[in-house]
């Protein structure tokens, strides 16, 4: 794998999962567009800050 595959995977990996987290914390009724933007910037931290502000 050469170094922008690499970076190209991490970044898909990041966006996704932020992304992925976004969504989830529009269903629980947190529909605020500056989730989606803290979502993409913080990608897989957003995951384990998110339950916390569900509850």
């Amino acid at each position: 794998m050469t170094r922008a595959q690499f970076i190209t995977v991490a970044l898909a990996f990041l966006v996704g999962s932020g992304l992925a987290s976004a969504l989830w914390m529009a269903r629980r009724g947190h529909r605020d567009r500056l989730w989606m933007l803290i979502a993409v910037a913080l990608g897989p931290v957003l995951a384990v800050i998110a339950p916390e502000r569900v509850t």
